[in-house]
């Protein structure tokens, strides 16, 4: 697929998640991080999940998280 460049490039965004997930040999993992909340969670399991079960898992955590992260304001 080609690739065209932005000109002038995107100023970088906050309101984003930053996502990975892998697994590899019946091991699973899964990374995310939101910089406007400025904090994230990985996920590592030494058995293999779904990558929707992996997902699931870290969004509700993540989503815990700023609703504590809320509570204290």
């Amino acid at each position: 697929t080609p690739v065209t460049a932005l000109t002038p490039p995107q100023p970088a965004r906050d309101d984003v998640l930053i996502n990975k997930t892998g697994s590899t040999n019946g091991f699973g993992g899964y990374v995310a991080f939101v910089p406007k909340m400025q904090f994230g969670i990985v996920i590592l399991a030494n058995k293999y999940d779904p990558n929707e079960d992996r997902i699931r898992m870290a969004y509700q955590i993540l989503t815990r998280l700023d609703a504590n992260n809320g509570a204290s304001e």
